[in-house]
């Protein structure tokens, strides 16, 4: 059984999120929002996944919150939730010049095993306006995927079950999206 805590950033995806942790294989999903998390809640699930959502990471305190449960718990983060752990384990990240709201990128990835069966390329959904700084990370995380303007769009930590997508799995534009929740599920979880 895989049982899931979604930790809540006060996003609108995120019970579509949710429901897509389910479609993917997940057998239980519990939302606990920002506030309200506290690290003993993690001893009856499987993983945590970090929700996208507005601001910046330092805003929820999710830098602490990831660097005090790598390696305790398998991590996913979306979007503010990738942002943050490259934050936690020393990254920067940039405003962006453009906006991204709804839009469409061609994403290029590296073939780790998160994009098993997964083509090549393929396109999926932006709403962010921030972004990681691929030079400011440490030599534990690994950008596994850009978009068509080399913006990183996932990032896979080397030595902990820790990944995350700058773009939204859960969006209708990320076509693979389910397929890549069932590939954190199989080989994170």
């Amino acid at each position: 059984m895989k049982r899931l805590l979604l930790l809540d950033n006060h996003d609108s995806y995120t019970f579509i999120l949710r429901e897509s942790l389910i479609k993917a294989g997940a057998d239980q999903v519990d939302v606990v929002c920002v506030e309200d998390f506290h690290q003993d809640l993690i001893k009856d699930f499987d993983a945590l996944v970090i929700s996208p959502g507005p601001g910046i990471p330092e805003q929820n305190n999710l830098p602490e919150i990831i660097r005090n449960l790598a390696g305790m718990i398998p991590l996913l983060g979306i979007c503010l939730g990738m942002q943050a752990i490259a934050e936690a384990f020393g990254g920067k990240i940039i405003n962006m010049k453009q906006v991204y709201h709804g839009s469409e990128a061609i994403v290029n990835h590296s073939g780790t095993e998160l994009f098993t069966d997964i083509p090549d390329q393929f396109s999926a959904g932006l709403y962010h306006s921030w972004a990681v700084v691929q030079e400011s990370l440490p030599d534990d995380l690994k950008i596994t995927s850009v978009s068509q303007n080399n913006v990183p769009m996932s990032l896979e930590h080397l030595k902990f079950p820790v990944c995350g997508f700058q773009f939204h799995p859960e969006s209708h534009i990320t076509k693979v999206g389910i397929q890549l929740l069932s590939n954190f599920l199989k080989f994170y979880v």
